[in-house]
């Protein structure tokens, strides 16, 4: 397996000949989403998409793989391999178990940011060692930004090994962010356009700028994720967690003058979604006045994306167009989903290979 040591590029992707990428597998708080993407003459689409939950009340911990491994969906995970070509993948680990940092190093070689990132992390990570990507996200003058993404060895090696008993070879641990830059690339039709992307999670969401594949900024927000949207849902309208669920997987959030069920949900939810136009528009605004940057759109991936009516209710609080991600020409709703997983499967047409 190669360690977590992708480095982002610009144009990142080209036309090589092979037509499947590889099994794509974002690892979750709550459950797996695997994608496979196939290369043809008009362009991606997925070969094959599977998603499996833990189960209900089962989240994805440092303690729980270690001890248990995957067993609540391994079963599910060996019988799901034949619908994918191949056996390589490539795997991202959530925010839970891998570590997001920005520094700040003087300008100079990303070798030497890369011994200044180890040093940093040395202190932090456990014993048993630990893998990382770095790169440099906004270059300066006299400062380079850099972000790095840290995971520990003994959690990467127990996730390949489970991941080898549903027969995936995992070829690369690759970083979150990475991996969801190069899913915003496949959907961009220009290399130097600027986009912001936001991925809810369960507990946390991760806010990025990126272009041409390559994430220029990354921010976590916490406190407005899945989690806290259902939880508010299912407080407010004392509801079980799989009917909040299912409230705002079908009808999704509205603030409109007319009844309804996503207005009754958009209700229930509407501190959580101020909280969560909060923290972008403030990020925003640190772009604009600090980095002198500004996206020209908003994608939304993951959870989020498959909400009905968020994107209209980001797009006029944020007066950012925006939508969720999906591959062009694909009129698949769930695509969003699987924004990452469809990153990780798009390493296999990687321009150069991990450093």
């Amino acid at each position: 397996m190669t360690p977590l040591c992708t480095s982002p590029t610009s144009a990142r992707l080209s036309w090589l000949p092979r037509a499947f990428g590889l099994i794509g597998v974002d690892v979750g708080t709550c459950g797996l989403k695997l994608a496979q993407l196939q290369q043809t003459k008009t362009g991606w689409r997925f070969q094959a998409c599977a998603q499996f939950e833990y189960g209900s009340g089962h989240f994805l911990t440092r303690e729980s793989l270690l001890n248990n491994g995957l067993a609540s969906v391994l079963p599910r995970l060996q019988q799901a391999g034949g619908i994918f070509s191949g056996r390589d993948a490539a795997a991202a680990l959530p925010s839970c178990l891998a570590t997001l940092r920005s520094f700040e190093f003087p300008s100079g070689p990303m070798e030497d940011h890369r011994l200044m990132v180890e040093q940093e992390l040395a202190e932090d990570v456990a014993s048993s060692g630990h893998e990382f990507a770095a790169w440099i996200g906004l270059p300066g003058s006299k400062t380079d930004r850099v972000i790095a993404v840290s995971a520990d060895h003994e959690i990467s090696l127990k996730l390949a090994k489970e991941l080898l008993a549903a027969r995936l070879r995992t070829k690369i641990l690759d970083a979150a962010p990475c991996a969801l830059a190069r899913a915003v690339a496949l959907v961009e039709s220009a290399d130097d356009e600027l986009a912001a992307v936001l991925d809810l999670g369960y507990s946390t969401s991760l806010f990025m700028l990126v272009r041409g594949g390559q994430p220029l900024y990354c921010r976590t927000f916490r406190g407005c994720g899945m989690q806290a949207l259902q939880q508010a849902i299912e407080t407010q309208l004392k509801l079980s967690a799989g009917e909040g669920r299912h409230l705002v997987g079908r009808y999704g959030v509205s603030f409109g003058a007319q009844q309804s069920a996503a207005k009754a949900t958009g209700q229930a939810c509407e501190g959580v979604l101020n909280l969560l136009v909060d923290e972008v528009l403030r990020t925003l605004l640190f772009g604009q006045s600090q980095l002198r940057i500004a996206p020209t759109r908003l994608w939304l991936a993951g959870p989020g994306g498959v909400i009905p009516n968020l994107a209209a209710i980001l797009q006029e609080s944020l007066e950012l167009p925006t939508s969720a991600w999906r591959l062009p020409g694909s009129d698949d709703a769930d695509d969003a989903v699987y924004a990452t997983a469809a990153g990780l499967s798009a390493l296999a047409w990687e321009n150069s290979p991990c450093t």
